[in-house]
């Protein structure tokens, strides 16, 4: 079933900054901030859409100077995946033995998990959101809008 999937990375609307251990993307579209750490990133750049699952494990492997199995490739892919980071094209059906990053914690054990990908993910706001003033409606409880700012309710002064 591996050897069917080629997964392809996502480059359109996307601004890349590469890091020394982590790459970080910021999606135009979804105005969504991603750092992956160094296994994710390594994964998401070996998605040519034309390298199977075990041929990225191996490259990651090679890269990583370190075995890397194709549940942690297929853990990556279901991250990049999710965060809208890979095509669309291609059906990708995972193999039913993919585990959960907790179950593959308690197997490889805590000295393995900076081996395992990570994506993590922020929202960003448009440029006109991050310059709009607050008003009444959209400062969130227990805030108040003072000057154009949305403060605690206690500097209101009210």
């Amino acid at each position: 079933m591996s050897d069917k999937y080629l997964p392809a990375a996502r480059r359109s609307k996307l601004l890349v900054r590469e890091l020394a251990e982590e790459v970080l993307v910021y999606d135009e579209e979804g105005h969504r901030a991603h750092c992956l750490n160094q296994t994710a990133a390594l994964v998401w750049r070996a998605c040519d859409g034309r390298t199977a699952v075990g041929a990225i494990a191996e490259k990651v492997g090679a890269q990583m100077s370190a075995h890397v199995s194709e549940d942690v490739v297929w853990l990556a892919l279901d991250q990049l995946a999710e965060f809208d980071l890979l095509t669309t094209g291609a059906a990708r059906t995972a193999p039913a033995s993919l585990m959960s990053r907790r179950k593959m914690l308690r197997r490889l054990g805590v000295a393995a998990a900076v081996s395992l990908p990570l994506i993590t993910s922020v929202v960003s706001p448009t440029a006109a959101e991050a310059q709009s003033p607050c008003n009444e409606e959209n400062c969130p409880p227990p805030m108040c809008c003072s000057g154009g700012v949305c403060l605690p309710e206690e500097q209101c002064g009210v």
